[in-house]
């Protein structure tokens, strides 16, 4: 499949846009919808469970930013027994919110667990930052599934999470979180390259792969 390259992907998360991410077809074999959490707006998470339709609007993050919002693994490492031994933390809410379940509602999380607290203005004509998130933002458990990435990053793990923190570092954002979703083909499968390139062209994304990030660190 034709990749674009990781440099147009770093300024359309610093924009604020959406990036196709791919891992090696060896290993998951999937396209993840990624965008830089802290710059979420309630749109962008409607058009991931409209459009990407994956298991849950997931947040990737290094694992002091979960510790620092005091979410705890929901299960040790040493008896984690999913296929790809994902850390995943405690779900959580906005308390600011109604139910959590909402566009606006998710959207506020995710931007709470990227590091900023943001709200509609008066007119709900902006979605404006208010200040600096903390663990006290946050109600749990809830609708939204942070998972942590592995400490030593890709070197230890390939895995969406470990590249999603890495393409947020290099695009300078701080904290380095993305909210992510897998892609979905419409039969309800996982979404095979050639449904993903089409997809992305009709919706102006970019695609990316793991493999070609790694090889691009390498160089930079």
């Amino acid at each position: 499949m034709p990749l674009d390259s990781i440099e147009s992907a770093l300024e359309d998360l610093k924009n604020g846009k959406f990036v196709i991410l791919l891992d090696h077809p060896g290993r998951e074999g999937e396209g993840d919808l990624i965008a830089a959490a802290s710059m979420v707006t309630p749109e962008m998470i409607n058009f991931q469970i409209t459009h990407a339709r994956g298991a849950f609007v997931a947040i990737l993050m290094p694992e002091e930013q979960a510790d620092y919002l005091k979410l705890p693994l929901q299960t040790p490492d040493s008896i984690n027994q999913e296929s790809q031994k994902t850390s995943f933390r405690l779900s959580c809410d906005t308390v600011h919110g109604s139910s959590g379940c909402s566009a606006t509602d998710r959207a506020q999380t995710v931007n709470i667990l990227g590091g900023v607290l943001r709200q509609y203005n008066s007119e709900r004509t902006e979605w404006i930052e208010v200040r600096s998130s903390d663990a006290e933002d946050l109600v749990r458990p809830g609708h939204a599934i942070p998972i942590s990435a592995n400490p030593k990053g890709l070197q230890a793990r390939q895995g969406h999470t470990e590249a999603a923190v890495e393409l947020l570092r290099l695009a300078e954002m701080e904290p380095p979180v993305a909210v992510d979703m897998e892609i979905l083909a419409p039969d309800g499968d996982m979404a095979n390259s050639e449904y993903i390139r089409a997809f992305a062209d009709k919706k102006g994304l970019k695609v990316i792969s793991i493999p070609q990030l790694l090889d691009f660190i390498e160089v930079f």
